[in-house]
């Protein structure tokens, strides 16, 4: 039963250092920007309240992920657009008939492993546009704003820009423009 054990905390230990290591060297996660949308409940009405923001919100921003070179361009530009993108959540729910607080900010969080096609996000932190609707207790919804993954008709296939955004942070623009001085969380 010792040996048991000890196999098993070596192991734990093992995949602990790994993802310690990934997140220190792995140009993802300083790389990309992740849209982050938190229901008010887990109440369906909320969920698809939520669906509803997602989708205006997505729509709202499409210029300026389209256009971004980098994580840190496009972070900077949603920043200079934050009041705007609160203010569509707002309309998107008042046209629904809801009134609800709604609150969009900059934060760094940890998300879950995620699949698109043959590329795996791996768990971390990553930057984020957070958007929280009412309380924002219910279940949520996410993706990558950079690379450009959110507009994917098929989670399973990379688009011609995410690849391109993708290949950047790796090899390329991608991570030097995105390492600003002074970045702040819009807390």
């Amino acid at each position: 039963m010792k040996r048991y054990t000890f196999l098993i905390m070596t192991v734990l230990s093992l995949l602990l250092s790994g993802q310690v290591w990934l997140e220190r060297h792995c140009p993802l996660y300083e790389g990309a920007l992740r849209f982050h949308v938190r229901a008010a409940s887990n109440d369906r009405l909320e969920q698809e309240l939520k669906l509803r923001v997602r989708d205006s919100l997505l729509e709202q921003i499409r210029s300026q992920t389209d256009r971004a070179d980098s994580a840190g361009e496009l972070e900077e530009s949603l920043m200079e657009e934050r009041t705007d993108i609160q203010r569509c959540a707002i309309d998107c729910l008042k046209a629904q008939g809801c009134e609800r607080k709604v609150k969009v900010y900059f934060t760094k969080e940890r998300f879950p492993i995620r699949r698109y096609g043959a590329i795996i996000f791996p768990a971390g932190v990553y930057s984020a546009l957070r958007v929280d609707i009412g309380e924002a207790k219910g279940h949520n919804w996410w993706c990558a704003l950079y690379p450009d993954l959110c507009y994917n008709d098929d989670d399973f296939i990379l688009s011609g820009k995410g690849l391109k955004d993708l290949k950047e942070i790796f090899f390329g623009k991608g991570l030097k423009n995105n390492k600003k001085k002074g970045r702040k969380n819009g807390k």
